[in-house]
Parts: structure tokens; C-alpha cells; sequence
């Protein structure tokens, strides 16, 4: 009896570590490969391996695994997009198959090469649980509420990623004015707001507005119809302008446009392809491919625990099942990865044994997407887009998915020493096999700029605005010559911590008007201009050295002149002070002179006398 009580102490002990070396990872996890069943490179620099395996869970207990992935090296020419299929008024879904043809469709040029599928979403609706912005299109902005659930953001080199909780949105839509292939973003302007008048040189818009307001001196412009009217937490509207309209009237499916500004008047006379959307800021800003997820499950090279990945439950996580996921290694390839469950020697996989065939497989963070009759992973192999898991459905609809795409002439840019009005950019070109690049035009918002080598300097920014910069390549392919936007970036620089400091016009046009007046004996000076920013402080009439300050009427401003000699010549000069971006006004002449006569009307004169008769 003396002897059992440590035995019985021995063994709580061992339970209570065995506890503790599962929640911090120190477990029977283990994969062993037993056959690679089909592999294949599709490009270089991109490979693709379809194995089975065995896996071993926390509990030791053994499970058939039937394995899939797609790795990308760091290097390689290929970039990751996001992807939905997007109808009028929402997303349609599809399988990923059916995803890649539907970006290769929209986007021509470039060639999917692998994917897969991507976040949760609702099945009747097919609406994301997290963010969603593709291809720079803000789809959904926003993250489900609870903590566990975040999106991930690629960079545009491919080699790395963002993960945010909280995104957060520009204060102010924008319209976007594309070029006629609607691939170029020629200039994007900030909205003064949606159903609002324009202030003076701005722009806004009118949709779902049945009222015929007309704006004094402003341009309308119509989109007949919306080919994207999307509201998932924020609009994203597309179309094609069709003309100059009279009035704001706009339909559901309708776009007026209504503008002061001559450089947006100018591009909206050619009819082009719009956008209107809020754009992300923060963490998120030049992030144009962001994509919900489930859960983080390999953090820094360490698997985490059922309660820390969280997921929609521990419940859940800690559960076989067919499994979707995405990681990147450390030296910055990507890797996508499905493991088939639900059928006959495929086990599935909870997320620990999820996050260790991703780490097996070189990652230090991964990141668990939708798994179960979702989890789809394809690839094209002999120039087909096939299947590369064995779905246990056929083949459901998501919502959205990852898309490893090559463009004919891939551009990996970089921007560097931003300033109020110009940045910094090198790029380099990477044409695909059996392309040859025979011209490269940069582009400065609208104008084509005259830029010498890979890596120079672009000045003339829009100050502290908002501005695209654009390579757009000529090249050979197929004995055919192709032109073809293949970067469009779009840089904020209030984004980069330079404000926007609004540009303000002095008052100009001054005119004078001089009505004589019997009542003083001499004559009123009217003084008008005009001032569309509001800067005038005050002004004075000159004549002889002599000022006198000009008062406000309902005609203008006035300066009475009283008992003037007759007759008397006056030459006026305007001086006026006004405040642009400073607390003291600041005083000039204007450069005209006013010249007036002063000649009192002649006396009457008298009836003749009546002659007696």
C-alpha cells in the first residue's frame, strides 16, 4: 500500500505533461510518404506533386492520406491573385476550374497555371465570411466580427503576405476612369460624395436617384447600365460611360457622373470604362489581392495549439476532415496545399496535422482556407486545367479562390523615396516562353511619360493625390503584336503620410461698375470678382494714393463717392487681400485700371416764356 500512492502520483504526473506537451506541441505528429502518384511543372520555377502518405494525429492515431500541392519559388515570374466570379449584382461561384476560366476570360494575356479554392462564405448568397479584394477591386472590406476570423494580403512580389483583423477604408469614394482597354487606370479623382452637388472643380455621382437635379454649369454623364453593382459593406459599381445626359436621374442599375473638373470632363467626352469604390488604407494599403481565411496554424515554424487556431471551433479543428490551405516557406515560396478526406483510404486531416504537413512541406506560416465538399486544388498540366485532389464533391461552387497566374510579359516593379510629387521606380520584364518585347511605355496617370532605362525617377504626382503609374507592353507573340497593360498601380500618397494640401485660386476677374447718383452728389463704384474657394479677406479703391475700402452689398462691393467736383477724371486701382494656406491675408494690386469720368447731368433748360397775345 505504501508503494502504490507514487505509482499513482507517477501516473497523474505523466498525464498532466502528456496534457501539456500537446497544447505546446511536443506530440506524435508525423507524416510518412509511401507514393508520389502524378507531378508535373507547369512553368518554371513552379511544381506540382500529388502523393499518399500516412499521418500521424496527436492521439496516435494512424490516418490514409491522399496529399496535394502546388509550390512556387520565390523567384519565379508568377503572380497570386484572387479571384471571384462576379455577376451584376453579386458573386455567382463556381468551381476553380471554372474561377481560372473566368479570369483568363477577363484578363487576357495571362494564363493560370494553378489554384485554389478560398475562404468561407454562405451558400445561398455565396457571400465571403472575411475581405475580399481582387485584382484591386474592393468586393467586401470587411472581416467577420469574431476574432478568430482575419485576411491575408499578398504582396505583389509573391514572396510574402499581410495579415489584418481590422481593415479599414479610404474616407471618400473614388471614380476611375480606365483606358480603352479597361485595363489602364488613365486618372481616379476623390468624390465629394454620392446624390450630393459638386463643390466647385469637383466631382460626384448620382445613383439610385429617380429626381432630375440639374447643377448649375456642371457636366453630366451617364452609365446606361452597371455591368458590377455589388454592396457587400461598400459599393463597387463598373460600366461604360454612353454619353452626356441633362440631368442626375439614375436608375438602379444606372450611373450619372456629375463634374466641374476639366480633366475629368475631358476623359469622360471619350465615353470610357468606370469605377466607383472605396479603396482599402493602413496594413492594407497596395495590398490589390486580400482573401479571407479560418484560421493561422503555423506560426513562425511552430505548430499551434486546437484552442490558439481556434478556427469556427476547437470542435472543429481537432476533427478529420478534407482540408484547404495556403503558407509561405522562409526563403518566400508559396505554397498551396489540399488533403482529401470523406472517400475510401483518404483520411482527412484536423488543423495540427493540417499545419504539419505544411510545414513538412518547407512553410513557417500557413493559414487554413475552407476545407470539406469545398477543398479543390487544380492545375494545368499538358496546357489542360485539371484537378489535381480527388474532391469529395463534384465539384461544389465557392465563393472565391487563390490563382497562381502568368502574364505574357510578367513586370515585378518596385517603388521607392516617395515625395509630395514624385517616386522613385525600377522594374524588370520577364516575358514568357515564345514572347518578344518590343516597346515599353510608361505611363503618369493619362499622359505617356519620356523615361529612359528600367529604374528612374517620376515627378509631376498629383500633389499628395492620388496617382497610377502604368507600363504597358508591345510585344510579339505568335506572330502577332500585342499591346497590353500589364501594371497599374495605384499610389495614394496621402497613404505615404504626405497630406493633401488643397490647392486654392486668389480671387481674379475683378470688374467695376460706376453708377452716377444724384442723392450723393457724386457716384457709386461696384466692384465684383470672382472667388471659388472663398480667400477674399477685403478690398480697397484706389485713386491719387487715396484708398477707400470697398463695403458688401447685395451688388457687390461698393465704394459711394460724394460730392465730386464736375467734371473730374478718376483712374482706380484694386487692391485686395486674401488668405490661401496662411493666417495672415495677403495684399496685391490688381493689374488692370479703372477709368471713369464724373460729369453731373446739365442743367435743364427753361421753357421759353409764352409770347402775349
Amino acid at each position: 500500500m505504501k508503494k502504490s500512492f507514487p505509482v499513482f502520483l507517477l501516473w497523474l504526473l505523466l498525464i498532466a505533461l502528456a496534457s501539456v506537451f500537446c497544447s505546446v506541441g511536443v506530440t506524435a505528429l508525423d507524416l510518412s510518404k509511401t507514393a508520389t502518384l502524378k507531378y508535373g511543372s507547369p512553368a518554371a520555377g513552379l511544381y506540382y506533386e500529388n502523393f499518399s502518405a500516412t499521418t500521424v494525429n496527436d492521439a496516435g492515431t494512424p490516418g490514409s492520406q491522399n496529399i496535394s500541392y502546388v509550390k512556387k519559388a520565390a523567384a519565379a515570374p508568377v503572380k497570386i491573385v484572387v479571384w471571384s466570379k462576379l455577376g451584376e449584382s453579386g458573386i455567382m461561384g463556381s468551381n476553380v476550374i471554372a474561377l481560372a476560366e473566368d479570369f483568363e476570360a477577363r484578363n487576357p494575356g495571362y494564363k493560370v497555371l494553378a489554384g485554389i479554392n478560398g475562404d468561407y462564405y454562405d451558400p445561398p448568397t455565396k457571400t465571403p465570411v472575411n475581405a475580399l479584394v481582387q485584382n484591386g477591386d474592393v468586393v467586401k472590406p470587411t472581416n467577420f466580427s469574431l476574432p478568430r476570423y482575419f485576411s491575408v494580403g499578398f504582396a505583389d512580389s509573391g514572396t510574402a503576405l499581410i495579415t489584418s483583423k481590422a481593415n479599414v477604408l479610404e474616407s471618400q469614394y473614388c471614380l476611375s476612369i480606365y483606358d480603352s482597354a479597361k485595363k489602364r487606370i488613365q486618372r481616379e479623382t476623390a468624390l465629394n460624395g454620392i446624390n450630393v452637388f459638386p463643390s466647385s472643380g469637383k466631382t460626384s455621382i448620382y445613383y439610385q436617384n429617380s429626381y432630375p437635379y440639374v447643377v448649375s454649369g456642371a457636366h453630366y454623364f451617364r452609365v446606361d447600365h452597371l455591368d458590377i453593382r455589388l454592396n457587400y459593406g461598400t459599393l463597387l459599381l463598373k460600366g461604360q460611360v454612353t454619353g452626356e445626359t441633362a440631368d442626375t436621374a439614375a436608375l438602379d442599375n444606372q450611373l450619372v457622373i456629375v463634374t466641374y473638373d476639366e480633366a475629368i470632363i475631358a476623359l469622360l467626352e471619350t465615353n470610357p470604362y468606370v469605377r466607383v469604390q472605396k479603396n482599402l488604407k493602413g496594413d492594407n494599403n497596395g495590398y490589390d489581392n486580400i482573401i479571407g481565411v479560418g484560421s493561422q496554424t503555423l506560426k513562425d515554424n511552430a505548430i499551434l495549439g486546437f484552442e490558439e487556431i481556434g478556427d469556427q471551433s476547437v470542435s472543429f479543428a481537432s476533427t478529420r476532415s478534407p482540408r484547404s490551405a495556403i503558407g509561405f516557406t522562409a526563403e518566400g515560396d508559396f505554397v498551396m496545399a489540399a488533403i482529401d478526406g470523406r472517400q475510401t483510404g483518404m483520411s482527412g486531416a484536423d488543423l495540427r496535422e493540417e499545419a504539419f504537413v505544411m510545414q513538412s512541406l518547407g512553410c513557417t506560416s500557413a493559414f487554413n482556407f475552407d476545407g470539406g465538399g469545398s477543398t479543390q486544388l487544380m492545375v494545368r498540366e499538358n496546357d489542360q486545367l485539371v484537378m489535381l485532389n480527388s474532391p469529395s464533391e463534384t465539384y461544389r461552387n465557392n465563393a472565391n479562390g487563390v490563382l497562381l497566374v502568368q502574364a505574357d510579359v510578367d513586370v515585378a516593379a518596385a517603388f521607392s523615396n516617395f515625395t509630395a510629387t514624385g517616386v522613385d521606380l525600377a522594374y524588370e520584364l520577364s516575358p514568357a516562353s515564345g514572347v518578344t518585347v518590343t516597346d515599353v511605355s510608361v505611363y503618369l496617370n493619362e499622359q505617356k511619360t519620356e523615361v529612359s532605362g528600367t529604374s528612374f525617377s517620376l515627378d509631376g504626382l498629383i500633389n499628395s493625390g492620388i496617382n497610377y503609374i502604368s507600363l504597358e507592353v508591345t510585344y510579339q507573340k505568335n506572330d502577332e503584336t500585342m499591346t497590353r497593360t500589364f501594371l497599374s498601380k495605384r499610389i495614394n500618397l496621402a497613404n505615404y503620410g504626405f497630406s493633401e494640401t488643397p490647392v486654392k485660386a486668389k480671387p481674379s476677374g475683378f470688374t467695376v461698375e460706376f453708377i452716377k447718383d444724384e442723392a450723393l452728389n457724386g457716384f457709386s463704384a461696384i466692384v465684383n470678382f470672382d472667388d471659388p474657394d472663398a480667400t477674399f479677406h477685403k478690398l480697397y479703391l484706389v485713386h491719387d494714393g487715396i484708398k477707400e475700402i470697398a463695403i458688401k452689398d447685395y451688388r457687390g462691393y461698393v465704394c459711394d463717392f460724394m460730392n465730386v467736383s464736375d467734371p473730374t477724371d478718376f483712374s482706380f486701382e484694386i487692391e485686395f487681400y486674401y488668405r490661401l494656406n496662411t493666417i495672415n491675408p495677403v495684399g496685391e494690386t490688381y493689374p488692370e485700371i479703372f477709368v471713369y469720368r464724373y460729369e453731373s447731368e446739365p442743367e435743364p433748360e427753361p421753357e421759353p416764356e409764352p409770347e402775349p397775345e
